[in-house]
């Protein structure tokens, strides 16, 4: 259903944009790249190119407009204080924090599914802005990410226990060697803890958490 969404397209001419400023590249070349994909493209595939031709006309009119830098951690969030705490002792190295953290939240009585989409999303969105941005080094946004999928192991227990199915399935997968799998891991876990049984691929790598998770 997204192969006819350009949305996927002009998310990444985003993020791109955004990456390639804060290193001090101007925009226009990112124009005159697209610009020139599209002559390519025109001459190489040129019965596919009407469709082409409109995603990265698309494109170049995201390109024109001023993208925001605003923080993934929001006011709205109903676990503000929990999810900046969390992001704080991850850009410290403090795992064991974190981790607590999120333990004694279970305690507490919050949902995993609200940990998930108000702690763990923002934070490591905002992860990567503070990349982009390189107010943080790579290997520590590697560590955060890493930090986080260990604590959504711990929570495994508390979702996979569930004998709750209704019979729908779902098959995710990562194309082979994709190692930015957190995102669709995370989806999958949510899936499951809705009901349903999970088949989740990893390319070449396994992943043996989870009861139906297969390689």
């Amino acid at each position: 259903m997204f192969v006819d969404n350009s949305k996927l397209f002009t998310d990444y001419v985003v993020w791109a944009k955004f990456l390639l400023n804060h290193l001090k590249i101007p925009t226009e070349h990112s124009y005159v790249n697209l610009q020139c994909i599209s002559q390519i493209l025109a001459y190489k595939l040129p019965q596919h190119y009407q469709i082409i031709k409109a995603y990265i006309d698309e494109a170049l009119e995201t390109l024109e407009k001023p993208f925001s830098d605003s923080p993934y951690i929001v006011e709205d969030n109903p676990y503000k204080d929990m999810a900046q705490e969390y992001l704080q002792f991850l850009l410290t190295t403090d795992r064991a924090s974190a981790s607590t953290l999120i333990m004694q939240a279970v305690k507490n009585d919050v949902s995993i599914k609200d940990i998930y989409i108000h702690i763990f999303e923002p934070v490591l969105k905002e992860v990567g802005r503070l990349w982009q941005i390189h107010k943080i080094t790579v290997a520590q946004e590697h560590y955060c990410t890493a930090s986080t999928q260990l604590i959504m192991a711990q929570l495994y227990p508390f979702f996979f226990s569930s004998s709750n199915k209704h019979g729908f399935s779902l098959v995710a997968a990562c194309v082979n060697q994709e190692l930015h799998e957190v995102g669709i891991r995370m989806v999958a876990d949510i899936l499951e803890m809705d009901g349903w049984m999970e088949y989740l691929l990893f390319g070449s790598k396994c992943s043996t958490t989870g009861y139906y998770r297969i390689c």
